[in-house]
């Protein structure tokens, strides 16, 4: 009764698989795992991706890999007098980030699509509903400011329009979520007009 236990959620399935009752189970498991207090871990398995299964359902052989580790992950805590647990390579693909802007020259005032994107597989969920911000800083400063907040559309993107009246860049960061973390690369975007002396 006193030793660690561990139970999982989130098993890939196809989008068909997922009309069953699946995601119901998978949404109860968390809280039957917190129930039981600091004896019990949880292991997601909902960052392998559908992809990565014989039928929608079943891990192939790239799915079991990917399975092993994160069961690896998890009991290398609870069992840390066991010996020397030997560093393995996380075999999960992290979604690439990036961002793009309809210009990078605009007429002072004017508005600039901004679209933040999230490529590659990011497991169960998808892409979809990924906790994400469009940021911008001044051209020469350090500091960002959050222009735009929202998850990630099932296309794994967020979009918004920004008014440029001076130069910065804008970039696109992930703040949940297992690729919590990952920014793109800056981009420009500077107004063509000098802003008129009053």
């Amino acid at each position: 009764p006193r030793s660690p236990r561990v139970g999982w959620s989130g098993l890939p399935a196809s989008r068909v698989l997922q009309g069953l009752r699946m995601p119901a189970f998978d949404a109860a498991v968390p809280g039957v795992v917190a129930s039981n207090g600091a004896r019990v871990s949880l292991v997601d398995l909902s960052v392998i991706s559908p992809l990565h299964t014989d039928d929608g359902l079943h891990p192939d052989a790239t799915g079991f890999r990917q399975q092993a580790y994160l069961w690896y992950q998890a009991l290398r805590p609870l069992f840390p007098s066991g010996g020397g647990w030997p560093v393995v390579s996380n075999p999960i693909p992290l979604p690439t980030v990036g961002v793009t802007t309809s210009a990078r020259r605009v007429r002072y005032g004017s508005a600039v699509a901004v679209t933040g994107r999230l490529s590659g597989l990011l497991g169960y969920g998808g892409l979809a509903g990924q906790t994400t911000q469009l940021v911008w800083r001044r051209a020469g400063t350090s500091r960002w400011k959050v222009v735009h907040s929202a998850g990630t559309d099932r296309d794994g993107k967020i979009a918004t329009s920004v008014k440029v009246t001076t130069a910065g860049d804008f970039a696109f960061r992930v703040t949940g979520g297992r690729a919590r973390g990952r920014s793109s690369a800056a981009v420009r975007v500077t107004p063509v007009a000098v802003r008129p002396k009053r």
